[in-house]
């Protein structure tokens, strides 16, 4: 074990005092279920932007999935080569193209139990306001010293709802260029419709490549950098998967909340979820319309339709297996044990007014939920979300360092400048003047209380408006629009608050007229999170001692720190009907046989060829007599464990994550392994794929292997598999 994997292992305190258990449900810290990470490349797992990935060779090879890389795609493309329709290969690494920008791969160094740091001068009485003061002061303390370290990025993040607190080292790693890519009818097999389903037939990788400075230094892209050699890399198996085999998923799983309140899981789906359904169901429209059939925008603007699409189908799975399933009486009859086993006296003493907080902080959020929304839709915008994120930059730059906001202190600005570029880069002023409108209108629609003046007048919105006179005053606002130009907005990080607030630029002037008002929301929400880190923490502390006496012990929710899972291959039946049950494993063949079925041409013609040409040869399931395509597994997951490494029982790799099914959408709340499968897509068909279809023979002998069969060697592989 190499001391960076040790590190990974160390928790100080009550983490490593947790009992080990039957890991079936959960996304664990290594330090919580060491016998899950054992054989597993830690260190080879990668957090990529807002998913997850593996490193696979000596030369910086780094996998994800296809769609986690959008942004590149469009903003790479041109008119004679559009990424994502036609694919991308770069045969050698000049050919190599930078990501977009913020894009980055990040790899944990450790992660220590920092809870006794963070809590310092902390007390049950304080005032909510000053918790979280206290709780920032603290946090900002660890993250500069951690940060005096060379190389090193570094976060505090809540574990096991802040019962806990997790000090994470990271190296990030900033020049990430793009290798391979299949063209979207391959890698994306079905499209949107095929999106949360199963069975699949989806290629969902894309091969990136890690550089660094020639001193090993994390730099921004230059052409001086050289390739990243990772401490560890992921060896691909030599074994095939079939039904019950186990495998574990190591990578960086979104926020789950399977620890809320009852009331709170009834809140969100009555009120929250299609509230905000219908804000990206209406931005998926205006955008669509506009787009047409102009085959210019739909380059251009298919990341956000995707991501707007990915997350309208994700809530609506959500709320149809909420209903289907009686999830909001699971979550009550739960809590109904819980409180009855809290009402105990003593119980009282230790735990007493937390769920009462809760609930008294939900109410809260129920009123101001209207407007909280409109404010983060509107930031959506390219010129308002631009302003506000440069006026809250300079703001936060003229209070103390030590409070503050995550986010906004000069360790973010790289982030920070990245956000600026990409709004700049998916500007486009008719379309965004469109959503304006629609926005204004919402506001319009708003109860008066969640008003604000200076937001009417800034707009000239009164009880008269109407479309017209809305889009006249949008319109003006949009004549010389110079925020985001090249030239001027990168400086924006350099101006003092008043710099800014003197600005003649609208949309900064925007941002000064409501900043009072937001300060005010600010405001409420310091003091919301100051009551839940008092609260959430002990309710947390009495789900598990209540789950101890009942002789469980659940995992903590996940919190994009690195995690692993693990599950069978196993195949699903989504109702009583046995003709119903669907396999766990889709091939080659299977894949062949549904193209002629279905007589879809919607695949290029080389591939088509391929499939007919090369089923047998290299990489193929010898029992089987075909390649496995892609494979579905009870492992625990969530969002973000997109591209996800998925290993065998040895520690090898045998694939990435790619998607959930409908039905697994409802374990952000609750896991059950009768409904939850991860979707994974096989590495053998991206080894097929590179050879057979793509020839990238020097690609695919990186990764150790030939489309060429060699004398007794099933695999095709030409460097040995080495022992763990």
């Amino acid at each position: 074990m190499t001391p960076l994997i040790q590190r990974l292992f160390i928790a100080a305190g009550a983490l490593a005092l947790m009992p080990i258990v039957s890991a079936s449900e959960g996304m664990w810290l290594a330090s919580e279920q060491p016998e899950l990470a054992q054989n597993i490349p830690l260190t080879a797992v990668a957090r990529v932007g807002a998913c997850s990935g593996v490193f696979v060779s000596e030369q910086g090879l780094l996998l994800t999935n296809a769609h986690c890389i959008e942004e590149t795609m469009q903003l790479r493309s041109d008119e004679q080569h559009k990424i994502r329709d036609q694919g991308f290969l770069a045969r050698t690494l000049a050919e190599e193209l930078p990501a977009a920008p913020g894009f980055f791969a990040s790899i944990t160094l450790s992660q220590q139990d920092v809870t006794a740091r963070m809590l310092k001068n902390t007390y049950p009485t304080m005032a909510p306001r000053d918790r979280h003061l206290h709780l920032t002061r603290n946090r900002n303390a660890l993250l500069r010293a951690c940060e005096a370290e060379p190389n090193v990025n570094c976060q505090v993040q809540e574990h096991q709802d802040g019962l806990h607190y997790l000090l994470v080292r990271e190296r990030q790693l900033r020049d990430v260029r793009l290798v391979y890519v299949a063209p979207a009818a391959v890698a994306m097999y079905g499209g949107d419709a095929a999106n949360w389903q199963w069975p699949r037939f989806a290629a969902d990788i894309a091969v990136m490549r890690v550089y660094v400075a020639p001193n090993g230094n994390a730099a921004d892209f230059a052409a001086s950098n050289v390739p990243y050699q990772p401490v560890e890399v992921a060896q691909v198996a030599d074994s095939h998967l079939t039904f019950f085999d186990a495998v574990r998923v190591a990578g960086y799983p979104g926020t789950t909340q399977r620890f809320r309140t009852a009331a709170e899981m009834q809140w969100a789906f009555s009120e929250q979820y299609p509230a905000m359904l219908t804000y990206l169901q209406d931005f998926e429209q205006i955008i669509a319309t506009y787009v047409g059939d102009d085959s210019q925008l739909k380059v251009r603007f298919q990341p956000t339709l995707f991501r707007l699409r990915n997350q309208i189908t994700n809530i609506e799975a959500q709320l149809n297996e909420y209903q289907q399933h009686g999830l909001q009486q699971e979550s009550e009859k739960s809590q109904e044990q819980l409180l009855t086993w809290l009402a105990l006296p003593e119980r009282q003493e230790q735990y007493g007014g937390a769920w009462w907080i809760i609930q008294q902080q939900l109410q809260e959020n129920r009123q101001w939920l209207p407007q909280q929304l409109w404010w983060h839709f509107l930031q959506e915008l390219s010129l308002p979300g631009a302003a506000l994120l440069v006026h809250r930059y300079a703001y936060e730059q003229s209070i103390p360092e030590d409070i503050r906001a995550r986010g906004f202190q000069q360790r973010d600005i790289y982030s920070l400048r990245a956000q600026l570029d990409n709004y700049a880069n998916r500007i486009d002023l008719t379309l965004e003047q469109n959503m304006l409108v629609h926005l204004l209108m919402r506001y319009l629609a708003l109860p008066e209380p969640l008003q604000s003046q200076t937001v009417m007048a800034f707009f000239s919105l009164s009880s008269e408006s109407t479309e017209s006179s809305i889009r006249s005053r949008v319109a003006e606002l949009y004549k010389a629009p110079k925020l985001l130009d090249d030239e001027v907005r990168q400086g924006w990080f350099s101006k003092s608050l008043v710099a800014v607030e003197n600005s003649y630029d609208p949309w900064l002037q925007f941002a000064t007229a409501t900043a009072t008002e937001r300060l005010a929301i600010d405001a409420r929400e310091i003091e919301s999170r100051g009551r839940i880190a008092f609260a959430r923490p002990r309710m947390m502390a009495a789900q598990r001692e209540y789950d101890q006496a009942q002789g469980r012990v659940l995992p903590a929710n996940a919190n994009r720190t690195l995690r692993i899972s693990e599950g069978q291959v196993l195949g699903y039946r989504p109702d009583p009907d046995p003709n119903n049950f669907r396999l766990a494993l889709t091939y080659l063949d299977v894949f062949r046989d549904h193209l002629q079925a279905e007589k879809d041409s919607n695949l290029p013609s080389s591939f088509r060829r391929a499939l007919t040409r090369h089923g047998k040869k290299c990489f193929i399931n010898q029992a089987r007599g075909s390649v496995t395509v892609n494979f579905i597994s009870t492992a625990d997951g969530a969002l973000g464990s997109s591209g996800a490494p998925t290993f065998d029982s040895q520690g090898h790799l045998v694939g990435l994550v790619f998607d959930l099914m409908a039905e697994s959408t409802m374990s952000d709340w609750i896991y059950a392994r009768n409904r939850h499968r991860l979707v994974h897509v096989d590495i053998r068909y991206l080894l097929w794929i590179l050879g057979y279809y793509e020839g990238a023979t020097e690609l695919l002998a990186e990764l150790g292997f030939t489309d060429s069969k060699p004398q007794q060697a099933v695999s095709c592989r030409v460097k040995p598999l080495l022992t763990p």
